[in-house]
Protein backbone atom coordinates (compact mmCIF):
# COMPACT_ATOMS: atom_id res chain seq x y z
CA UNK A 1 0.00 0.00 0.00
CA UNK A 2 2.58 2.18 1.10
CA UNK A 3 6.09 1.13 0.18
CA UNK A 4 7.33 3.52 -2.53
CA UNK A 5 10.17 4.95 -4.68
CA UNK A 6 11.27 8.57 -3.18
CA UNK A 7 12.69 10.68 -5.20
CA UNK A 8 15.49 12.95 -3.25
CA UNK A 9 13.11 15.81 -2.31
CA UNK A 10 10.08 14.10 -2.49
CA UNK A 11 7.45 14.64 -0.08
CA UNK A 12 4.42 13.70 -2.29
CA UNK A 13 1.74 11.23 -0.94
CA UNK A 14 2.09 7.86 -1.26
CA UNK A 15 1.32 5.78 -4.43
CA UNK A 16 3.09 4.08 -7.50
CA UNK A 17 6.37 3.56 -8.26
CA UNK A 18 7.24 7.10 -10.02
CA UNK A 19 5.91 9.37 -7.83
CA UNK A 20 6.83 13.17 -9.64
CA UNK A 21 4.59 15.96 -9.09
CA UNK A 22 2.62 17.42 -12.48
CA UNK A 23 4.83 18.87 -15.19
CA UNK A 24 3.08 21.65 -16.87
CA UNK A 25 3.87 24.53 -19.89
CA UNK A 26 3.72 27.44 -17.06
CA UNK A 27 6.95 28.84 -16.13
CA UNK A 28 9.08 27.46 -13.69
CA UNK A 29 7.44 28.41 -9.89
CA UNK A 30 8.83 31.00 -7.32
CA UNK A 31 11.58 29.52 -5.77
CA UNK A 32 12.23 30.59 -2.27
CA UNK A 33 15.67 31.34 -1.22
CA UNK A 34 17.46 28.39 1.39
CA UNK A 35 19.17 31.36 2.67
CA UNK A 36 21.45 34.71 1.69
CA UNK A 37 19.45 36.95 -0.56
CA UNK A 38 15.96 37.21 -1.40
CA UNK A 39 16.80 35.60 -4.87
CA UNK A 40 18.24 32.46 -3.57
CA UNK A 41 22.10 33.44 -3.96
CA UNK A 42 24.14 32.77 -1.28
CA UNK A 43 24.72 36.20 0.69
CA UNK A 44 28.75 37.31 -0.68
CA UNK A 45 29.55 38.81 2.37
CA UNK A 46 32.79 37.05 3.55
CA UNK A 47 32.08 34.99 7.01
CA UNK A 48 35.31 34.46 9.11
CA UNK A 49 38.59 34.12 8.49
CA UNK A 50 39.63 33.84 5.38
CA UNK A 51 40.68 30.39 4.09
CA UNK A 52 43.15 28.72 1.69
CA UNK A 53 42.69 27.31 -1.30
CA UNK A 54 43.32 23.89 0.61
CA UNK A 55 41.61 24.82 3.81
CA UNK A 56 38.33 25.38 1.72
CA UNK A 57 38.54 21.67 -0.22
CA UNK A 58 39.04 20.35 3.24
CA UNK A 59 35.99 22.51 4.39
CA UNK A 60 34.65 21.20 1.22
CA UNK A 61 34.95 17.71 1.83
CA UNK A 62 33.59 17.77 5.39
CA UNK A 63 30.26 18.94 4.48
CA UNK A 64 30.56 16.25 2.25
CA UNK A 65 31.40 13.91 4.55
CA UNK A 66 28.15 14.97 6.43
CA UNK A 67 26.04 14.33 4.20
CA UNK A 68 27.11 10.65 3.71
CA UNK A 69 26.30 10.08 7.08
CA UNK A 70 22.62 11.74 7.26
CA UNK A 71 23.87 14.82 9.08
CA UNK A 72 22.18 17.37 6.33
CA UNK A 73 21.23 20.43 8.85
CA UNK A 74 25.30 20.79 9.90
CA UNK A 75 26.22 19.90 5.83
CA UNK A 76 23.70 22.59 5.26
CA UNK A 77 24.90 24.89 7.85
CA UNK A 78 28.61 24.38 6.53
CA UNK A 79 27.74 24.87 2.90
CA UNK A 80 26.35 28.14 3.74
CA UNK A 81 28.96 29.64 5.16
CA UNK A 82 31.58 28.06 2.36
CA UNK A 83 29.26 29.73 -0.12
CA UNK A 84 29.43 33.46 1.64
CA UNK A 85 32.94 33.06 1.82
CA UNK A 86 33.58 32.49 -1.94
CA UNK A 87 30.60 33.25 -3.58
CA UNK A 88 31.91 32.30 -7.29
CA UNK A 89 32.52 28.84 -6.35
CA UNK A 90 29.78 26.80 -7.95
CA UNK A 91 31.01 23.75 -5.62
CA UNK A 92 28.99 24.89 -2.09
CA UNK A 93 26.05 25.15 -3.73
CA UNK A 94 25.74 21.90 -5.55
CA UNK A 95 26.63 20.11 -2.50
CA UNK A 96 23.83 22.44 -0.80
CA UNK A 97 21.43 21.25 -3.18
CA UNK A 98 22.10 17.82 -3.01
CA UNK A 99 21.46 18.16 1.00
CA UNK A 100 18.34 20.16 0.34
CA UNK A 101 17.07 17.16 -1.82
CA UNK A 102 17.77 14.59 0.99
CA UNK A 103 16.05 16.57 3.14
CA UNK A 104 12.75 16.79 1.26
CA UNK A 105 13.47 20.67 0.32
CA UNK A 106 13.10 20.23 -3.75
CA UNK A 107 11.92 24.29 -4.20
CA UNK A 108 15.35 25.44 -1.91
CA UNK A 109 17.81 23.02 -3.85
CA UNK A 110 16.34 24.07 -7.25
CA UNK A 111 17.26 27.57 -6.26
CA UNK A 112 21.05 26.49 -4.91
CA UNK A 113 21.26 24.34 -8.27
CA UNK A 114 20.06 26.83 -10.55
CA UNK A 115 22.93 29.35 -8.97
CA UNK A 116 25.31 26.70 -9.55
CA UNK A 117 24.50 26.16 -13.41
CA UNK A 118 24.72 29.94 -13.34
CA UNK A 119 27.70 30.17 -11.33
CA UNK A 120 29.65 26.97 -13.80
CA UNK A 121 27.46 26.53 -16.84
CA UNK A 122 30.43 24.11 -17.51
CA UNK A 123 30.48 22.36 -14.87
CA UNK A 124 28.93 19.05 -15.44
CA UNK A 125 28.08 18.48 -11.92
CA UNK A 126 25.99 21.44 -11.42
CA UNK A 127 24.17 20.59 -14.28
CA UNK A 128 23.61 17.35 -13.16
CA UNK A 129 22.17 18.30 -9.39
CA UNK A 130 20.04 20.88 -11.79
CA UNK A 131 18.66 18.05 -13.49
CA UNK A 132 18.09 16.08 -10.42
CA UNK A 133 16.39 19.14 -8.99
CA UNK A 134 14.30 19.74 -11.98
CA UNK A 135 12.55 16.21 -11.28
CA UNK A 136 12.57 16.56 -7.61
CA UNK A 137 10.10 19.17 -8.72
CA UNK A 138 8.82 17.27 -11.62
CA UNK A 139 9.79 19.05 -14.16
CA UNK A 140 10.68 15.74 -16.94
CA UNK A 141 11.41 17.86 -19.88
CA UNK A 142 13.73 20.24 -18.07
CA UNK A 143 15.58 17.33 -16.42
CA UNK A 144 16.25 15.13 -19.09
CA UNK A 145 17.66 18.29 -21.14
CA UNK A 146 20.04 19.62 -18.37
CA UNK A 147 20.69 15.83 -17.64
CA UNK A 148 22.06 15.61 -21.23
CA UNK A 149 23.87 18.80 -21.07
CA UNK A 150 26.20 17.38 -17.95
CA UNK A 151 26.69 14.41 -19.82
CA UNK A 152 27.86 16.25 -22.88
CA UNK A 153 29.72 18.39 -20.40
CA UNK A 154 32.14 15.71 -19.36
CA UNK A 155 31.09 12.13 -20.98
CA UNK A 156 33.18 9.87 -18.20
CA UNK A 157 31.13 11.38 -15.50
CA UNK A 158 29.18 8.81 -13.47
CA UNK A 159 27.33 11.28 -12.18
CA UNK A 160 25.90 12.90 -14.78
CA UNK A 161 25.17 9.23 -16.70
CA UNK A 162 23.05 8.23 -13.33
CA UNK A 163 20.46 11.32 -13.54
CA UNK A 164 20.33 10.90 -16.83
CA UNK A 165 19.57 7.67 -16.59
CA UNK A 166 16.71 8.44 -13.92
CA UNK A 167 15.38 11.23 -16.53
CA UNK A 168 15.17 8.72 -19.43
CA UNK A 169 13.60 6.42 -17.32
CA UNK A 170 11.01 8.89 -15.64
CA UNK A 171 10.19 10.32 -19.33
CA UNK A 172 9.60 6.47 -20.18
CA UNK A 173 12.45 6.15 -22.66
CA UNK A 174 13.69 3.02 -20.75
CA UNK A 175 16.61 1.95 -23.58
CA UNK A 176 18.11 4.92 -23.37
CA UNK A 177 18.02 4.72 -20.00
CA UNK A 178 19.23 0.92 -19.67
CA UNK A 179 22.62 2.26 -22.27
CA UNK A 180 22.99 5.22 -19.17
CA UNK A 181 22.67 2.85 -16.55
CA UNK A 182 25.52 0.62 -18.28
CA UNK A 183 27.62 4.05 -19.14
CA UNK A 184 27.48 5.12 -15.22
CA UNK A 185 29.08 1.86 -14.10
CA UNK A 186 31.23 1.58 -16.53
CA UNK A 187 32.68 5.07 -15.72
CA UNK A 188 32.81 4.34 -11.86
CA UNK A 189 31.26 0.44 -11.03
CA UNK A 190 31.53 2.25 -6.57
CA UNK A 191 29.38 5.19 -7.66
CA UNK A 192 26.04 4.05 -5.43
CA UNK A 193 23.95 7.03 -7.33
CA UNK A 194 24.71 4.84 -10.69
CA UNK A 195 23.89 1.73 -8.40
CA UNK A 196 21.01 2.98 -7.19
CA UNK A 197 19.65 4.46 -10.71
CA UNK A 198 19.87 1.62 -12.34
CA UNK A 199 18.18 -0.44 -9.32
CA UNK A 200 15.23 1.38 -10.16
CA UNK A 201 15.58 1.44 -13.92
CA UNK A 202 15.33 -2.64 -13.12
CA UNK A 203 12.67 -2.76 -11.29
CA UNK A 204 10.70 -0.65 -14.15
CA UNK A 205 11.92 -3.15 -16.60
CA UNK A 206 10.38 -6.06 -14.31
CA UNK A 207 13.33 -7.49 -12.59
CA UNK A 208 12.88 -7.31 -9.29
CA UNK A 209 15.77 -9.78 -8.47
CA UNK A 210 18.41 -7.89 -10.03
CA UNK A 211 17.17 -4.40 -8.90
CA UNK A 212 17.38 -5.32 -4.83
CA UNK A 213 21.24 -6.57 -5.89
CA UNK A 214 21.35 -3.23 -7.19
CA UNK A 215 19.92 -1.31 -4.51
CA UNK A 216 21.80 -3.70 -2.24
CA UNK A 217 25.16 -2.22 -3.40
CA UNK A 218 24.33 1.18 -3.06
CA UNK A 219 23.18 0.94 0.34
CA UNK A 220 26.97 -0.66 0.90
CA UNK A 221 28.61 1.59 -0.47
CA UNK A 222 26.85 4.18 1.45
CA UNK A 223 25.59 2.64 4.42
CA UNK A 224 25.00 5.94 6.39
CA UNK A 225 23.24 7.75 4.04
CA UNK A 226 19.48 6.86 5.27
CA UNK A 227 17.91 7.14 1.42
CA UNK A 228 20.16 4.23 0.45
CA UNK A 229 18.65 2.24 3.63
CA UNK A 230 15.41 3.28 3.15
CA UNK A 231 14.97 2.60 -0.71
CA UNK A 232 16.48 -1.11 -0.31
CA UNK A 233 13.81 -1.65 2.71
CA UNK A 234 11.67 -0.71 0.11
CA UNK A 235 12.85 -3.45 -2.47
CA UNK A 236 12.51 -5.94 0.18
CA UNK A 237 8.84 -5.28 0.82
CA UNK A 238 8.06 -5.55 -2.86
CA UNK A 239 10.03 -8.90 -2.94
CA UNK A 240 8.46 -10.17 0.37
CA UNK A 241 11.41 -9.97 2.37
CA UNK A 242 9.46 -8.57 5.42
CA UNK A 243 12.22 -9.73 8.00
CA UNK A 244 15.34 -7.73 5.94
CA UNK A 245 13.18 -4.66 5.10
CA UNK A 246 12.18 -4.58 8.85
CA UNK A 247 15.97 -4.10 9.51
CA UNK A 248 16.87 -1.86 6.79
CA UNK A 249 14.06 0.24 7.34
CA UNK A 250 15.17 0.51 11.05
CA UNK A 251 18.58 1.44 10.03
CA UNK A 252 17.05 4.34 7.74
CA UNK A 253 14.85 5.51 10.58
CA UNK A 254 18.30 5.54 13.30
CA UNK A 255 20.03 7.42 10.55
CA UNK A 256 17.56 9.74 10.25
CA UNK A 257 13.83 10.36 11.69
CA UNK A 258 12.14 10.88 8.35
CA UNK A 259 8.24 10.54 7.97
CA UNK A 260 7.77 8.19 5.00
CA UNK A 261 10.23 5.81 6.67
CA UNK A 262 7.55 5.74 8.86
CA UNK A 263 4.77 4.79 6.41
CA UNK A 264 6.68 2.22 4.95
CA UNK A 265 7.49 0.41 8.44
CA UNK A 266 4.08 0.56 8.99
CA UNK A 267 3.65 -1.22 5.58
CA UNK A 268 5.85 -4.56 7.21
CA UNK A 269 3.93 -4.48 10.02
CA UNK A 270 0.71 -5.01 8.45
CA UNK A 271 1.77 -7.45 6.86
CA UNK A 272 3.23 -9.18 9.26
CA UNK A 273 -0.21 -8.84 10.88
CA UNK A 274 1.14 -6.30 14.14
CA UNK A 275 -2.06 -3.66 13.13
CA UNK A 276 -1.24 -1.80 16.44
CA UNK A 277 2.41 -1.38 15.80
CA UNK A 278 1.27 -0.51 11.64
CA UNK A 279 -1.11 1.88 13.16
CA UNK A 280 1.68 3.39 15.46
CA UNK A 281 4.23 3.40 12.68
CA UNK A 282 1.38 5.59 10.03
CA UNK A 283 0.58 7.81 13.38
CA UNK A 284 3.92 8.77 13.51
CA UNK A 285 3.62 9.60 9.75
CA UNK A 286 0.90 11.71 9.58
CA UNK A 287 2.95 13.68 12.58
CA UNK A 288 5.79 14.05 10.43
CA UNK A 289 3.09 15.33 7.27
CA UNK A 290 3.49 12.23 5.60
CA UNK A 291 0.14 12.50 3.85
CA UNK A 292 -1.80 11.15 1.33
CA UNK A 293 -4.30 8.11 0.16
CA UNK A 294 -2.39 5.22 1.08
CA UNK A 295 -1.93 6.50 4.42
CA UNK A 296 -5.72 6.58 4.97
CA UNK A 297 -6.36 3.67 2.80
CA UNK A 298 -4.12 1.40 5.47
CA UNK A 299 -5.70 2.92 8.41
CA UNK A 300 -8.86 1.98 6.45
CA UNK A 301 -7.78 -1.51 6.34
CA UNK A 302 -6.41 -1.94 9.91
CA UNK A 303 -9.65 -0.64 11.16
CA UNK A 304 -11.49 -3.34 8.68
CA UNK A 305 -9.52 -6.06 10.08
CA UNK A 306 -10.12 -4.98 13.81
CA UNK A 307 -13.82 -4.81 13.47
CA UNK A 308 -14.13 -1.00 13.51
CA UNK A 309 -16.06 -0.80 10.50
CA UNK A 310 -17.38 2.82 10.89
CA UNK A 311 -14.00 3.68 11.67
CA UNK A 312 -12.84 1.79 8.28
CA UNK A 313 -15.68 3.56 6.32
CA UNK A 314 -14.40 6.97 7.62
CA UNK A 315 -10.53 6.45 6.67
CA UNK A 316 -11.81 4.89 3.33
CA UNK A 317 -13.34 7.97 2.53
CA UNK A 318 -10.43 10.25 3.30
CA UNK A 319 -8.30 8.47 0.75
CA UNK A 320 -10.90 8.13 -1.78
CA UNK A 321 -10.87 12.30 -1.22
Amino acid sequence: VLSREVLPGDRAPAGPLVVVAPETAEEEPPIQAAAGTPDGTPDSTPGGTPLTPAEFDERLAEAAALVQTSALEEAMVLYQDLADREPMDARPSIGWAWALLLDGQPDEALAQARHAVELDPLDSAASAILARAYLANGMLDRALAMALSAAELDLSAAGAHAALTEAYRHSSQLAQALDEAELALSFDAESADAHRAQGWLYYTLGDPGRALGALQTAAELEPELWLRQYELGIMQIRTGDYDAALASLQTALDLREEPQVHAALADVYYQSGEYQRARAALERALAGGETGAGIYALLSLIDAKEGRCDDSASYLDQALA
